[in-house]
């Protein structure tokens, strides 16, 4: 068969309006569409202008800013951590760490609030805690997932303050012992002799 194939445009034919550079006769193929104005990629397309917005006010004002001493962190990453000596501690204390040991060393501390919360965050970490004698601690709440935790604390001093900790630890160890200033932990070989 020879002659035009099917799909030639026809002069005698209208598709849809006519021809794309006329547009007159066109009408909407989705007339609730809510389409205004030519697409992006018609020539002669410009953006329509922007009304400027005024900023309003916030209906609540923002809280307060926070101390940074209310809420303090120590991390370790890949690392070791070891606060010791005279340190101030803050009421709460927060303890991130993954594939690494940190050392909290509060006998020489300088403690103002009557509890300090340590809240403690590891993956595959190992933490001490070494309080002074006499101060109560207090394991409360955490998961703990292949981990292990243990307390060894004294005689309670009731004038004393109070430790409270949370651990959240997964492939972890944490260990609270008392000691008094100056005294150095056992070592494991010396339970041999």
């Amino acid at each position: 068969m020879t002659g035009a194939p099917d799909h030639a445009p026809r002069p005698d034919e209208r598709w849809a309006g006519g021809p794309v550079e006329d547009t007159t006769g066109m009408r909407p193929i989705l007339p609730d569409a809510g389409l205004r104005g030519p697409a992006e990629d018609t020539p002669g397309w410009s953006p329509a202008p922007v009304e400027p917005t005024a900023v309003q006010p916030a209906s609540t004002p923002a809280p307060p800013a926070t101390s940074g001493t209310a809420g303090a962190s120590v991390a370790g990453f890949f690392s070791s951590v070891r606060r010791a000596g005279r340190w101030e501690v803050p009421p709460v204390l927060t303890v991130t760490q993954g594939f690494s040991d940190a050392v909290l060393d509060l006998r020489e501390a300088v403690v103002r609030s009557g509890t300090v919360e340590l809240r403690i965050y590891g993956g595959f970490s190992e933490t001490r805690v070494i309080v002074p004698p006499g101060v109560a601690v207090d394991m409360e709440g955490g998961v703990a997932i292949f981990a292990d935790q243990k307390v060894r604390v004294g005689e309670v001093d009731p004038s004393a303050y109070r430790v409270r900790i949370v651990n959240y630890g997964v492939f972890s160890s944490l260990r609270v012992v008392s000691m008094a200033v100056g005294e150095e932990p056992k070592k494991w070989w010396k339970g041999l002799t």
